[in-house]
C-alpha cells in the first residue's frame, strides 16, 4: 500500500515535470538515460522498442 501510494505520487511529480519541461527536455532526458546504458542494457532495449542497434 505504501508502495504503491509513493509510487502514484512520484509518477505525478513526473508528469508534471515533463509538461512543464517540454518535449525537447523530456526527449534529451530520454536520450542521456540510454547513453547510460552498458552495451546489454541497451540491445535489450532496443529491441523492446523493435529498434535494431
Amino acid at each position: 500500500a505504501l508502495e504503491r501510494e509513493l509510487s502514484t505520487a512520484q509518477r505525478a511529480r513526473m508528469r508534471a515535470a515533463f509538461r512543464q519541461a517540454g518535449p525537447e527536455a523530456v526527449a534529451g532526458f530520454r536520450r542521456v538515460l540510454e547513453a547510460m546504458m552498458d552495451g546489454d542494457m541497451r540491445r535489450h532495449y532496443m529491441r523492446f522498442r523493435n529498434v535494431e542497434p
